[in-house]
């Protein structure tokens, strides 16, 4: 074993009929000679125990694993591949050496084990308070908030990621779709530096060809730790892990998937909320699947989106020191209005008129909009005075100001406000 997993249950064992996904490196044992590597390739390999299909070795040696937990088997030609070996890779009688990383049991990974075992301990936590009457107390909150530390691969107390997987308000969300623009944008910029280098090459009219190359490997290969995305999960205390673990679950679940979604597709950012869809809803279950790339509709629809970009944007964004004054946060977040429009326009579905409106309302109530943010009054340490939440800011705004909203279009059930 190389690496045990922190903590371990029958759903998150390999055993008998299991589905799972493993990421390997298989090795020659004379001499070290790597003739397989998943890790590197990015396309984990997905099988079912028992089926056939796989060495003896493996069948002997996985079973048992449990999900995080690294494995090193050592296999004899009896087990492997013996006397006839591998045309072009094993030669005959050779001692493998696999290294290798159980990443999901039939299509869970750590995540989302996690994410069930807090969800459970939430709900018992819940169902205990109810027991004796102090469901409504407050109590059965902080007792379900304590259950739901998780008990597989973690067992941080303050992982809130683990009970809120595939929640709108989920910093886990907001993380994966921010690692998912970023990624759009190291690759548009890797594209271009091609295309540039290619005219230079080439001449003449015509658009000379992109592909895949050395360059693109290595964005792809070295993303999670490149400057833009290492300064984005150093940010904000509490959204970094999130940043950190989005960016580790697409690469190591989905990497080669996920390059293909953009080597197939136009260098147009209208593409990111379909993409966001499918990479942070159905693959990874960060966020409910149209958590952020719902229509406008109509002018309110706008308002509200307006608002809730914003929030996104403010929430990722490194937050003011605690000394900084209520017009240094002011300022702060009058910067992000001057672009969320644009933003709004490649992150949602929208149409070039709804980011017209988008521009209008801001224009028309920047100052409504910070005001009851962060308060008018004179304070300190970055929030103003006593200001209102995100939902009272769109409350504000979208209805009572600029008439764009009735007031049952903004509720707690269809505005994402998150507060963290």
């Amino acid at each position: 074993m190389l690496t045990p997993a922190a903590a371990c249950t029958h759903r998150s064992r390999a055993g008998a009929n299991d589905a799972v996904t493993v990421n390997y490196k298989g090795t020659l044992t004379a001499d070290g000679t790597a003739f397989d590597d998943t890790f590197k390739i990015g396309r984990p390999l997905e099988f079912t125990l028992g089926a056939g299909g796989l060495i003896a070795g493996w069948e002997t040696g996985i079973p048992g694993m449990c999900v995080g937990e690294t494995r090193r088997l050592f296999v004899p030609p009896q087990f492997g591949y013996g006397a006839a070996g591998q045309a072009g890779k094993i030669p005959p009688d050779a001692h493998l050496t696999f290294d290798v990383e159980l990443l999901a049991v039939n299509g869970k990974d750590v995540t989302a084990l996690r994410a069930e075992d807090a969800a459970a301990a939430a709900a018992a936590a819940a169902a205990a308070g109810d027991a004796t009457g102090h469901a409504g107390d407050g109590a059965a909150g902080g007792a379900a908030e304590a259950a739901a530390s998780p008990s597989i691969g973690g067992s941080s107390g303050d992982d809130v990621l683990a009970h809120r997987l595939g929640q709108r308000e989920s910093p886990y969300c907001d993380a994966c779709s921010t690692v998912l623009e970023e990624f759009y944008g190291s690759w548009v910029t890797t594209m271009m530096r091609q295309v540039g280098a290619a005219e230079v090459r080439g001449g003449g009219s015509a658009p000379p060809a992109v592909t895949y190359n050395d360059d693109t490997e290595a964005m792809v290969q070295g993303f999670c730790s490149n400057r833009t995305v290492s300064q984005i999960a150093s940010s904000p205390p509490v959204y970094a892990p999130h940043v950190r673990l989005a960016c580790e679950r697409i690469m190591s679940l989905k990497k080669r998937e996920l390059v293909g979604q953009f080597l197939s597709a136009e260098l147009d950012g209208r593409i990111l909320p379909g993409k966001n869809a499918l990479v942070c809803g159905e693959w990874l279950g960060a966020c409910p699947r149209q958590a952020r790339g719902k229509n406008g509709e109509g002018r309110c629809g706008v308002c509200r989106t307006l608002l809730e970009d914003l929030a996104f944007e403010a929430r990722r964004a490194v937050p003011p020191p605690p000394s900084a004054s209520r017009e240094g946060a002011r300022s702060r977040l009058s910067r992000h209005l001057d672009h969320v429009c644009q933003n709004m326009y490649y992150r949602r579905p929208l149409k070039r008129d709804d980011v017209d409106t988008c521009e209008d309302l801001v224009d028309d109530h920047r100052e409504q909009i910070l005001d009851t943010r962060l308060g008018t009054a004179t304070g300190g340490g970055g929030g103003g005075g006593g200001g209102g939440s995100w939902l009272e800011v769109a409350r504000e705004v979208c209805v009572h100001e600029a008439g764009a909203c009735a007031a049952g279009k903004v509720t707690e059930a269809n505005f994402i406000q998150d507060e963290l």
